[in-house]
């Protein structure tokens, strides 16, 4: 049990670093490659968020692609529209 909170406290901490470097991206001067790599930061804690706060491997497989592979579409449509 112990294990279980120490490993989602870590993941906690990833997300609040995460979260301050998307923030500091953000202050920076805007450029195309910052909001790629905060775009990056973002779904990568989504990511996080969806394995281990939803519980994401206990589900069924069929429900793993779906969600991944919303994930992925999302991701490459807004990076496609950034392109642009």
């Amino acid at each position: 049990m112990v294990d279980a909170k120490l490993k989602l406290t870590f993941v906690w901490l990833v997300l609040c670093l995460t979260t301050l470097l998307s923030v500091g991206a953000s202050e920076a001067s805007f450029t195309q490659h910052l909001a790629l790599i905060a775009l990056g930061i973002a779904f990568f804690k989504v990511l996080l968020v969806m394995i281990y706060f939803m519980e994401l491997p206990l589900a069924t497989r069929k429900y793993r692609a779906a969600y991944l592979g919303w994930v992925v579409v999302v991701l490459l449509a807004l990076v496609a529209l950034a392109r642009a």
